[in-house]
């Protein structure tokens, strides 16, 4: 079934054919809820994930080392620095790098480097001859050495040294929010075994995991990676979003409202083609002053069929089709061309989705028309009729479920099981 059957049959099931009473926007609202009920009755779809390690650190203002460099500019008595003047959770490595390199050169009043690259931070003292990190003599600060992977009197190279690897610092994976349940973790081609919470609060190890643990939306390895290996997650989760208007992006970040075009006060042209028609050449006039939330006033004032909005910082033109065919294309002017002048590179469209989500099998789509109309229903106070339309999606979704206990079988159109090697279960 396509979404516009879909939306045609739930609007029969409901009684709600006049788009004055339920518009195809409101009623593209409850189909994406179907599909996420859908989901959660049948306990999600089998999903997977293969996760990229990544060194993480939470850091405290009362985190610090006491270091001590002989020799050269940056002579430093025993002192006790402070890794960070900002508390941070979560964050990279190359940002604790430059905290502790503000720290150090307050301490030093110099310019020492701290680099973070392969899991390792760098200290370049520029011309030490030694130097030490031991534990902080003032009983208020917590010991940050196995933290950073720094500790001892490391050997110096050209008056620099490399950190080992930190302590935990890829312990957590954030699972994908789209996840239900996890069902199995690999590494390296090998099966995880879950592991209860006292295991995993401070493993204090790393090498090849072999455990996992599961807290909120975080996953646990253990012993804590010290490198990249294949790692799969698989699970069962909720499907991707169905896209009801397609869009384009322009490529920009940090874009806000307020911000400046930079821009010359002229003429602009530039290109678009919606819901799959020819291109069509509009002409905006801006001012030397134009704030993006301008300009976008100029956009949306020329083309129709289409809104130019800011999302994530970056501009975006949609479709105003939530339904059919829904395709943006924005390209270049034939002259003075717009894009150019606001440095766009525009991003691969995002064409609007035709079909429920890949992960229903299509015998399966007729459940989500009764489970719309059942939502739309209850929402007129129609009790009667919503019972009989949920009952109906009930029985299909019962049979989605049986099929999962059939290992790997589905449904077909005549309820018969066929597995996935071809033969009908009779």
């Amino acid at each position: 079934m396509t979404l516009e059957t879909i939306r045609a049959q739930a609007r029969r099931y409901s009684r709600m054919e006049d788009t004055s009473l339920l518009t195809d926007a409101q009623l593209n609202e409850r189909l994406q809820e179907a599909v996420t009920t859908f989901a959660n009755d049948v306990s999600g779809f089998a999903l997977t994930k293969n996760p990229a390690i990544s060194a993480k650190f939470n850091t405290e203002t009362f985190y610090a080392i006491r270091v001590t460099i002989v020799g050269g500019a940056n002579a430093l008595v025993a002192t006790d620095v402070l890794i960070t003047s900002t508390a941070r959770s979560q964050t990279t490595g190359t940002i604790v790098a430059a905290d502790f390199q503000t720290t150090l050169r307050a301490a030093v009043g110099s310019s020492l480097t701290v680099t973070w690259d392969d899991f390792k931070f760098t200290v370049d003292t520029l011309d030490a001859t030694s130097i030490t990190y031991a534990s902080p003599s003032d009983v208020n600060y917590a010991d940050a050495r196995e933290l950073l992977g720094i500790t001892g009197s490391p050997g110096l190279s050209d008056f620099s040294h490399d950190g080992a690897f930190p302590e935990d610092c890829t312990l957590r994976y954030t699972l994908p929010t789209d996840m239900i349940s996890i069902q199995r973790v690999e590494w390296d081609g090998l099966e995880l075994v879950p592991l209860p919470r006292e295991h995993v609060q401070s493993p204090e190890s790393f090498g090849t995991p072999y455990w996992y643990h599961i807290r909120d939306r975080d996953l646990y390895f253990i012993p804590v990676p010290s490198r990249q290996e294949m790692c799969e997650v698989w699970y069962r989760g909720f499907p991707a979003d169905i896209i009801f208007a397609g869009y384009q992006e322009s490529g920009l970040s940090g874009i806000s409202d307020e911000s400046n075009t930079g821009i010359a006060a002229q003429g602009w042209k530039y290109k678009v083609a919606i819901n799959g028609s020819d291109a069509t050449e509009y002409d905006i006039t801006t001012t030397s002053t134009d704030t993006y939330a301008a300009l976008m006033v100029l956009l949306n004032a020329q083309n129709t069929g289409a809104t130019w909005t800011l999302v994530d910082g970056d501009l975006r033109l949609t479709s105003d089709a939530v339904t059919g065919v829904s395709t943006i294309a924005v390209t270049a002017g034939s002259s003075v061309d717009l894009l150019a002048a606001l440095s766009i590179t525009m991003e691969t469209a995002v064409t609007g989705d035709t079909t429920p989500p890949s992960e229903i099998p299509a015998n399966y789509h007729k459940a989500l028309p009764f489970l719309i109309a059942y939502l739309i229903l209850l929402e007129q106070m129609d009790d009667k009729l919503a019972g009989l339309r949920r009952a109906e999606y009930t029985k299909t979704m019962r049979l989605f479920r049986l099929s999962r206990l059939t290992r790997n079988t589905e449904t077909d159109r005549n309820d018969g099981l066929r597995n996935r090697l071809g033969y009908k279960v009779t």
